[in-house]
């Protein structure tokens, strides 16, 4: 088994948190990552290799609407 550092990017576009998962293989740690994430930026790394990186699309707030009254 090999270990993996889950960091999750806060909205600063920090690291704002990490997880541990431990898996055999860069595959497996994905499919682990991707169940953690929920919709977050994260960053999963095994040593100092970066695996794969996600980033989520904030969700559009709606712009101001145009009334013609």
């Amino acid at each position: 088994m090999k270990a993996y550092r889950l960091y999750f990017i806060g909205l600063d576009g920090h690291f704002a948190k990490v997880e541990v998962i431990e898996a055999a293989d860069d595959a497996a740690a994905i499919v682990a990552a991707a169940q953690l994430i929920g919709g977050s930026g994260a960053e999963l790394w095994e040593l100092d290799r970066r695996v794969k990186t996600t980033f989520s699309i904030p969700p559009k707030r709606p712009g101001p609407s145009l009334s013609l009254v």
